[in-house]
């Protein structure tokens, strides 16, 4: 079974939750298609999780993947934009808490107060002494992945590029694209990023489940960062050509695909 998990954004309870149905043994695979970090309260902890896991499977059974959240705080990491640490210092930073400890969240947030570009610097030192296997890690996290079958982006891929959507895709496109394209393509696109209940997939604020357009794409963004979301767990049996999905009640239904 090939499982697919997206925008976790901190929430570790729903995360071990669904991975309760996850079985990575024999030929279980699962793909994590991005935006671990940010919104929840359990960012840190999320993506030690996922490293962890990873490690213990192997790569080829754990696929994780970068979401904008991951590709803009690598950027900032990299001293290329300033805008991720702006953004969690808005937010009581409610993700670089996680990754440190409380007597360096408190040094970083006065200096904030002071010097933000210093406070910068000084957060991204910090990380790199007490988290470098992990911060490599997640600067190293591919922005697709593709089988036989399907193809797993954070938010989508550039389908004017055709067969050729690996090379015409651009970055930013993989990890933010917008709104959501519908309809057929070469691939089954399986995807995050859009909230499934927005107004371009089920158009009802209550709806989170996965939504499938009845062509070529899945979308699996069920805000569960916000009050009635959930993390949908997208699952497809290699073998029947089957997808299925999790509820938020913990109930597996098979999703019908139009021919």
């Amino acid at each position: 079974m090939l499982y697919a998990l997206s925008d976790i954004h901190g929430s570790l309870n729903e995360l071990y939750r669904v991975m309760a149905h996850v079985e990575l043994t024999g030929d279980g695979r699962l793909v994590l298609l991005g935006d671990y970090i940010d919104y929840g309260e359990r960012s840190g902890q999320v993506l030690r999780f996922i490293y962890e896991l990873q490690h213990e499977h192997g790569a080829d059974h754990v696929i994780a993947l970068k979401g904008d959240h991951e590709y803009a705080f690598v950027s900032w990491l990299n001293g290329d934009s300033p805008d991720w640490f702006a953004d969690d210092r808005d937010s009581g930073f409610i993700t670089l808490k996680t990754l440190l400890s409380e007597y360096q969240t408190e040094t970083i947030s006065k200096l904030a107060g002071k010097d933000m570009e210093k406070a910068s610097g000084e957060a991204r030192i910090m990380l790199d002494y007490e988290n470098r296997r992990l911060m490599d890690w997640l600067k190293a996290l591919p922005l697709f992945f593709e089988t036989e079958d399907l193809i797993f982006a954070h938010a989508g891929i550039d389908e004017e590029a055709e067969d050729e959507w690996k090379w015409g895709t651009l970055d930013e496109t993989f990890v933010s694209k917008y709104p959501p394209s519908r309809g057929s393509f070469l691939k089954t696109i399986v995807a995050g990023h859009n909230a499934t209940s927005g107004e371009f997939l089920h158009a009802d604020p209550e709806n989170h489940g996965v939504f499938y357009d009845g062509a070529s794409h899945f979308y699996i963004d069920g805000s569960v960062y916000r009050e009635g979301g959930c993390l949908n767990l997208l699952m497809f049996h290699e073998n029947a050509k089957r997808f299925y999905c999790l509820d938020a009640s913990g109930n597996i239904s098979e999703i019908k695909i139009f021919s």
